[in-house]
Order: structure tokens, then sequence, then C-alpha cells
């Protein structure tokens, strides 16, 4: 399998995980959906998502869940990230530097991923809204946005 289809089937796998961890609310609550549904969404992230040099120059990558309201005419709002954090990193990428030095590093490459995840959302097209017993409602998602070292 090709590095593009695996970056895409981790995306769609934490997509779905994303949507049905959140759908454990009211029972007639109906989530909001990226137009063109998961595999569209993944095929966006893929397409726009801009791996930081900086990242691919240490080997490091890393998670972050950015939150959103999804409005009732779709638009997104209040965009923020939620969490992040280094997943992988090739301790082998910093030979020579210090502990502080590494880890002053790590931490200003996750805030390119952050910043890189939050660009990706906010550029996104209106979703299909989010509905409560057929009426249109905002609803606050969370999209984990995986980042992979590319190949």
């Amino acid at each position: 399998m090709d590095m593009k289809k695996i970056v895409n089937l981790l995306v769609m796998v934490l997509i779905s995980m994303g949507a049905a961890a959140q759908s454990g609310h009211d029972p007639d609550l109906v989530m909001p959906r990226f137009p063109g549904g998961t595999d569209a969404l993944a095929k966006y992230l893929s397409a726009v998502i801009q791996f930081p040099e900086q990242a691919m120059q240490y080997s490091l990558g890393g998670k972050v869940l950015v939150s959103f309201i999804v409005n009732e005419d779709g638009t997104l709002r209040d965009i923020t990230p939620q969490e992040y954090s280094i997943e992988y990193y090739n301790p082998a990428s910093f030979a020579g530097e210090s502990e502080n030095d590494q880890s002053a590093l790590k931490l200003q490459v996750a805030q390119l991923f952050v910043d890189e995840a939050v660009r990706t959302v906010k550029n996104m097209p209106p979703w299909m809204p989010g509905s409560l017993r057929g009426r249109y409602v905002g609803v606050r998602y969370t999209l984990p946005i995986t980042f992979t070292i590319p190949e």
C-alpha cells in the first residue's frame, strides 16, 4: 500500500472515531458532515495539509485535535486547537542537540502542526449542518488531524 493510501486510511479512521465519539449526545441529533462525506474529507485533508518542513527535517509526527462549531448554514466558527502532541520522533534526528534544545524544537514543531491544522480547517468549504428534530442547529465538532511523516 502506498503512503498516500495509508495517510487517507488513517485520516478516515480518525474521522470516524471522532464522529462516533461525538454522536453519543441526543439521539435526535444528526451530526454535521463534510460535503461528500468522510472520503471527501480525507481527500481534502490529504490535498490541503502542508507538512511543515522543520517537522520533516527532524522526523517528527504529531496529532492535533481541532474543535469548531458548524453553524446552521454550514459555515465554521470558533476554530480552536484543543490538544496537540508529538506522536513520533526519530532520536537520531536530534544527534548533537541538548535535551533542552530537543524539547524546544519539539514544542516549536508542535506549534507548526497546530498552525497548519487550524489553517486547514479555516479554509474548509461549508459543511452540511447538523440537525436536531428536523431543524438545523449549530453543533460543536472535534476533528483529529494526524501529521505522519511523508515518504
